[in-house]
């Protein structure tokens, strides 16, 4: 699959993985395509797998989720 990605497929990447919630329209503007084949490069990246997903990333602070961590210590003589 490696082989089918260009330098337009790449710049897609790098923005969806920095503005994953961008519109089409906006992307399409970005890297200088119309939106029809935009969407079908995007489509084809979602069903290659390459594209595996999409997330949101949550202010831990802002929900009051603290650090926890688990620490196992044995000592021996």
């Amino acid at each position: 699959m490696a082989n089918s990605i260009d330098r337009t497929d790449l710049k897609i990447l790098r923005i969806l993985q920095d503005k994953g919630r961008i519109t089409n329209l906006q992307l399409s503007s970005d890297i200088g395509l119309s939106p029809a084949p935009t969407l079908e490069r995007v489509k084809k990246l979602e069903r290659s797998d390459i594209i595996k997903d999409y997330h949101a990333v949550l202010n831990e602070s802002k929900l009051g989720l603290g650090i926890q961590g688990f620490m196992l210590v044995t000592l021996s003589r």
